[in-house]
């Protein structure tokens, strides 16, 4: 995101009618869910299947302790900071959530999400740092580091 990302609050960052978020296109997730956006979020920017490397069914609280790393895909422990273009995977209830992070700026990350707040689907977010450990009530479980 090269310009400031606050111009783009509200805003729908990804067209999911692309190739990268159907099934044909790779991604295995149920339409609509959060780990169907970013699996195909993480096809769109980097080319990487995630559904290559987690196990069927992977729910997004599961993503962190189950992802395969590989050369372009790392994890950081939730103490860690947030990283741009990784994906924060959290414990709650028994699905889990992930999200998209899009950028971080000093004290403030930038995320996009689906299956949470319908009316916020695709659109870019943002929370204080300090608060995206605990994001909707939910566990922060670490972050999947995309490159």
């Amino acid at each position: 995101m090269t310009t400031s990302p606050d111009n783009s609050i509200g805003k729908v960052l990804a067209n999911v009618s692309s190739p990268e978020f159907t099934a044909a296109g790779g991604n295995r997730f149920p339409h609509g869910e959060c780990t169907w956006y970013c699996a195909g979020e993480a096809k769109r920017k980097y080319k990487i299947n995630l559904c290559d490397l987690l196990p069927a069914p992977a729910n997004g609280g599961d993503w962190y302790s189950k992802i395969k790393t590989t050369s372009k895909v790392t994890k950081l422990p939730p103490t860690s900071a947030p990283v741009t273009d990784s994906i924060a995977s959290f414990a709650h209830g028994e699905c889990g959530h992930v999200v998209f992070i899009e950028a971080v700026r000093p004290g403030w990350v930038y995320f996009t999400e689906y299956n949470w707040d319908q009316s916020k689907n695709g659109k870019l977010q943002k929370c204080a740092v300090k608060d995206l450990p605990t994001l909707h009530g939910c566990k922060l479980n670490g972050y999947i580091i995309i490159r």
